[in-house]
């Protein structure tokens, strides 16, 4: 067994050979549906589908972002972000009252949906999650200027989002039909507070270096890039909806 230290030089160091940003082809929009669709199949969150993807209503809306890791130009890990709108947000069916609530104090809302990783991702799947909601923060609170990111996960990861990201609780255990009757809870990132401050090595180890300025000027830059480009319309979104079976969407 590697020394601990050394085994995390390993994972950084295979992490840097992931590319992480936004999906801004058709094929990474693909790769990213599929890889979410496998991943909630294999754990009982949805029946499989003829399509092979997993997309939802949300997907088509023009402000819907899709965030990949790519290696060796695969997808191998996924996240979308959702900015509130016309339709709400996912977690609307689960918390509407919760939802509302922060729509009335004004705060500027978006949900962290579709968060896949595949098994034996380079890197380790906790140190990819780690990457993609730094950009997944920077982009949101940057870019789409939004006060809070919501999220709906297993209880049994609340702790991981809680203790290691710094998320808060919104609303209480439920059934979520979306994936299929599973036990959610519903956690919330103000970004405000989460990019003002950058929480001591010691008191919280996995974030302690995800917000810092020269972080957050590492990253911008490129998703201001990619934003650009979906901008000038070289991906015009996820594959069309009416081609997707009802329940895949």
């Amino acid at each position: 067994m590697l020394p601990a230290r050394t085994a995390r030089r390993a994972r950084v160091a295979a992490l840097a050979s992931l590319q992480f940003g936004l999906a801004t082809t058709d094929a990474e929009l693909d790769g990213a549906f599929r890889l979410v669709h496998d991943q909630y199949v294999a754990r009982g969150y949805m029946r499989a589908q003829p399509g092979g993807r997993r997309t939802t209503l949300h997907h088509a809306l023009p402000e819907t972002r899709v965030f990949v890791a790519r290696a060796d130009g695969r997808v191998v890990a996924t996240v979308s972000l959702v900015p509130d709108s016309i339709l709400g947000m996912p977690c609307d069916a689960l918390y509407p009252d919760e939802v509302q609530a922060l729509r009335a104090r004004g705060r500027r809302l978006a949900e962290v949906s579709s968060l896949a990783v595949a098994d034996g991702a380079t890197g380790g799947g906790i140190e990819v999650v780690r990457a993609l909601v730094q950009l997944v923060a920077v982009y949101a609170s940057r870019l789409a200027r939004i006060d809070d990111l919501c999220i709906t996960v297993n209880p049994r990861h609340a702790r991981f989002y809680e203790a290691l990201l710094r998320f808060v609780r919104f609303g209480p255990v439920r059934r979520y039909e979306a994936v299929n009757g599973a036990p959610a809870i519903g956690l919330r990132l103000d970004l405000a507070t989460a990019l003002a401050s950058t929480p001591d090595a010691a008191d919280v180890p996995f974030a302690a270096h995800l917000f810092t300025p020269a972080e957050i000027a590492r990253v911008l830059p490129l998703l201001r890039r990619q934003e650009r480009r979906l901008k000038r319309g070289h991906a015009h979104g996820p594959p069309p909806l009416a081609s997707s079976a009802a329940a895949e969407v």
